[in-house]
């Protein structure tokens, strides 16, 4: 079991370094140490210190990517963050794709979770794309609550052919890749990759991890405190 990528956002700036960087089109904000004290129904220890705040205000990009380069791509990814939705717009119908994972062989996400609002704002829920046959499917929709943290988890195993998604620990979908699916994750994005609308959006995110073996599962107490130790110190993890 490998942890190949850890971002808890504590101290300025990222702890990782990100190599593709920012891309934050005009009337739009990234804020990736911003205090987890402001958000409301932040709890530690999955919001704590700084988080990663994404504000958008139209369909243009706010996210943060990375890139492991040409031949690099993982062949089994567990993805992990912590996930606190603030405001959706009551227009939008596929909001922020909040995070994906990108192959090495094409430009079509392995993995895709988005919020949306549903009912005019009456509902929100999350749905999670899956690319299981070398195209993305919709096979889990669950309703959210705003201002309320919950813990986001995917695995994407294609030594097994299998996928599973998690919300705070329990499994909500889970299938098997077929032989078409693609073979590794490369990159990574985090933010609001895309919308449908031009209503404001905004959420948070912290403690973004990646696993090559296993779930990550809930950050414990033990490493938030080290993590606010380093983050006093001034150095990294």
């Amino acid at each position: 079991m490998t942890q190949v990528w850890d971002e808890p956002f504590t101290g300025t700036g990222y702890v990782e370094t990100w190599s593709i960087g920012e891309d934050v089109q005009a009337g739009n904000t990234l804020d990736e140490d911003f205090a987890s004290s402001g958000v409301t129904g932040a709890s530690i220890p999955g919001l704590a210190g700084n988080c990663l705040r994404v504000l958008t205000a139209n369909v243009n990009a706010c996210m943060v990517s990375h890139d492991l380069g040409t031949g690099n791509g993982i062949t089994d990814t567990w993805f992990r963050f912590y996930l606190v939705v603030k405001t959706v717009s009551t227009t939008s119908t596929q909001t922020g794709g909040i995070m994906v994972g990108i192959p090495e062989d094409t430009g079509i996400e392995v993995v895709r979770l988005a919020v949306k609002s549903k009912n005019s704002g009456a509902d929100f829920n999350f749905t999670m794309d899956v690319n299981d046959t070398g195209s993305l499917s919709a096979f889990d929709t669950i309703n959210f609550v705003l201002n309320t943290q919950y813990l986001i988890e995917f695995k994407y195993d294609t030594t097994n052919n299998l996928w599973e998604f998690r919300v705070d620990g329990v499994s909500r979908a889970s299938g098997a890749l077929s032989s078409t699916h693609p073979t590794d994750v490369r990159k990574w994005r985090l933010g609001s990759l895309f919308t449908s609308n031009t209503g404001a959006n905004e959420v948070f995110i912290d403690n973004f991890g990646i696993d090559d073996a296993d779930w990550l599962g809930p950050i414990s107490n033990a490493l938030l405190t080290m993590q606010q130790m380093d983050q006093f110190n001034g150095g990294t993890l």
